[in-house]
């Protein structure tokens, strides 16, 4: 398969009276062309009219989905009729179900013909019992109709097709195990008869992969929280348990919380009765598991005992000390810091981007216009690419966290976070999403972000309206690509989207964190930063005070 054409990366400089002229003011970016480069080997190979491209079999994706959960598409203005006929489609899950349906009375009517032969003493060498398919195995018998949204029988005409199903994020336990199930269970008819497991019809997906021996059960987890009895408080054995809940594949995380009740409930019994004990210690586990980015959707049973006995916000904010706390951080602020703080809280929204150097107070800034929002009762979610800086915040939380980004992010990662969702709701009514260490984002990721806060909040324009404030500074850590070269970091970088000319800039540039007689210091790390300190060789060499141990 001819995988495309060369490149190459030339730098272009200019030459008088033969002599390469080094440029002043170096442009990275743009001292280079990206071109296509024809090798001797392609030469060849184009001049002798070889064939380029060669495709034996094609390859057919399917959907997974949950009942009631397939997508359904139909124009921006779709009128009544239009969108019942695109709820009424058939997804080729649902379609295969129904082949299925179909060779089932053909099977049993097969078997009634042979029995009712062997009844007479005839043959029934001639008979052949239809197979039961795997799903993604349908390839080879059936071709899709998309017109018509069914399995077509294939024609001796065409070739069997290579089918894979989506992949399916183990975080979404329900459909995860569905994934499990299509890939094991030939010939199932419908969402119930995939879950029934020798005439047993097993409530939840895990529950019939456990029984057909796909998945292990939870004795490795009751090991685990056996041995942590021995060297955990109540409180950090209630972290546990939720840190088990939100990564790990329990089966039946109520009968687990009942085996070790005891150590769960140890410290509240001394205050409440049993049952509001057991009511306080599900809130914040529940609470502590969905901060890891879990639902309680991926646990039927659980979801009805929480929704039973509600699930009350225990953490109350103060919002006048909140606001009053901002006023005495913007009281010590520097002019620039104050005239960002006075412009942010006049916002509507749209995005911005605070620009400055490390140490000039960006995350200061972001923590006065936090309680200064917040203390007005407005709300605000901070996040950052990273783990380390989202831990600097209260309530702080990683991109992937926030929005459910697919883990590792590529190129055609996207964002898990449904708008009907608790979560989709809870970013819905978000006033102002704080954003620090932006630069370290990938613009693919802030594009997609873009994207799902259209999707949430039902408004085509940048942010989906919100007030969506960023910060960083770009001469510090870059996007991370795997073996990429210097073109394609800097291509994958935020200030390259399509959206980056929808950025309100502010800048810092006074430095708050070093001292006064630091200024030379201060110098330096602005010059390594913008690449301009150092030999030609990018050797650089640490000061003398630096080295003393």
């Amino acid at each position: 398969m001819f995988k495309g054409d060369d490149k190459a990366f030339v730098e272009m400089n200019e030459f008088i009276d033969n002599q390469m002229v080094e440029a002043l003011n170096y442009d990275e970016i743009n001292s280079y062309e990206d071109f296509r480069y024809i090798s001797a080997c392609e030469a060849h190979w184009r001049l002798s009219d070889y064939m380029l491209y060669r495709l034996s079999h094609s390859v057919d994706r399917l959907t997974v989905h949950l009942e009631n959960e397939q997508n359904v598409y139909m124009g921006e203005n779709a009128d009544d009729e239009e969108m019942k006929k695109a709820q009424d489609k058939d997804s080729k899950l649902m379609a295969f179900f129904k082949i299925n349906q179909e060779r089932e009375k053909e099977i049993a009517k097969v078997k009634a013909e042979i029995k009712e032969l062997k009844a007479k003493g005839l043959s029934v060498n001639h008979k052949k019992i239809p197979e039961q398919i795997l799903y993604n195995k349908i390839g080879v018998h059936y071709t899709w109709d998309t017109k018509n949204s069914k399995w077509n029988p294939r024609q001796k005409t065409t070739k069997p097709k290579l089918c894979r199903l989506y992949n399916v994020n183990p975080k979404r336990t329900n459909c995860f195990y569905l994934r499990r199930l299509l890939m094991a269970v030939p010939g199932p008819t419908s969402f119930e008869s995939i879950r029934t497991v020798d005439g047993v019809l097993y409530q939840t997906n895990r529950e019939a992969c456990v029984a057909l021996g796909l998945v292990v059960n939870d004795k490795l987890y009751e090991d685990t929280l056996f041995e942590a009895i021995n060297h955990s408080n109540p409180n950090q054995f209630r972290y546990l348990f939720a840190r088990l809940l939100a990564h790990c594949d329990l089966g039946n995380p109520m009968e687990l919380f009942d085996r070790f009740e005891d150590h769960l409930l140890k410290d509240l019994l001394k205050k409440h009765s049993k049952d509001d004990a057991k009511k306080i210690a599900w809130r914040r586990i529940v609470k502590s598991m969905m901060n890891q980015d879990k639902q309680l959707s991926d646990y039927p049973e659980l979801k009805l005992y929480i929704e039973s006995i509600g699930l009350q916000d225990e953490i109350t904010i103060d919002v006048k000390a909140l606001h009053e706390e901002g006023l005495k951080d913007y009281g010590s602020m520097n002019v620039e810091q104050k005239t960002i703080v006075d412009t942010v809280l006049k916002l509507k929204g749209g995005y911005y981007f605070i620009d400055g150097p490390g140490g000039t107070g960006k995350s200061y800034t972001f923590n006065t216009i936090r309680k200064l929002t917040m203390g007005k009762g407005l709300k605000v979610l901070i996040m950052a690419w990273s783990g380390i800086a989202a831990s600097l915040y209260p309530f702080g939380r990683t991109c992937h966290n926030l929005f459910k980004l697919e883990f590792p992010f590529e190129n055609d990662s996207n964002s898990n976070v449904s708008p009907s969702s608790a979560h989709g709701k809870m970013i819905e009514e978000a006033d102002i999403i704080i954003w620090d260490e932006f630069p370290m984002a990938p613009k693919r990721a802030l594009e997609v972000i873009d994207q799902k806060l259209r999707e949430i909040t039902g408004k085509d324009i940048p942010g989906g309206g919100k007030i969506i404030l960023c910060g960083g500074d770009f001469r510090q850590c870059t996007p991370i690509i795997e073996n990429g070269t210097v073109e394609e970091i800097i291509a994958s970088s935020v200030c390259c989207s399509y959206l980056w000319k929808n950025f309100q800039k502010f800048q810092l540039t006074e430095n708050v964190r070093a001292l006064k007689h630091e200024n030379d210091f201060k110098q330096m790390l602005l010059e390594i930063g913008e690449g301009r300190y150092g030999s030609k060789d990018n050797e650089i060499e640490i000061p003398e005070e630096c080295q003393k141990l």
